[in-house]
């Protein structure tokens, strides 16, 4: 009998430990997926944050219906307007819908030349 209660004890033991060690882990990595860029989920009221690379861990914002025309290099962006905007730079132009976050840390930073307003309706080219 009081093997087998050892026995229970040390399985017990054992999971409770392994539970820790995964739990812990499991918050650190949200913690490392929240941390990774200032615009990672930051939405700045009627503006477009961006971090950009020279001063990392910086949001940065543009007013809704303004423009970035000189260039940056981007690490995170995310869109709290009511509006669309083009983004374009040394890839595939995108656009950054109302709502949308986007996140280059995990990848090199994106050289980004022109954030622009997007008229409802119109298409990101480039």
């Amino acid at each position: 009998m009081l093997r087998h209660t050892a026995q229970r004890a040390v399985l017990i033991g054992t999971t409770l430990a392994a539970m820790a060690v995964l739990g812990a882990g499991t918050a650190s990595a949200a913690s490392a997926q929240t941390a990774s860029g200032a615009c990672a989920g930051v939405f700045i009221s009627n503006s477009v944050c961006y971090e950009d690379a020279v001063v990392p861990g910086v949001a940065n914002a543009i007013p809704e219906g303004d423009s970035l025309t000189s260039p940056h290099t981007i690490i995170s962006m995310s869109n709290d307007t009511s509006i669309g905007y083009c983004i374009q730079g040394n890839f595939p132009a995108f656009s950054l819908i109302p709502g949308q976050w986007v996140d280059f840390s995990d990848t090199d930073p994106i050289e980004v030349t022109s954030v622009t307003a997007l008229p409802e309706g119109a298409v990101c080219v480039g």
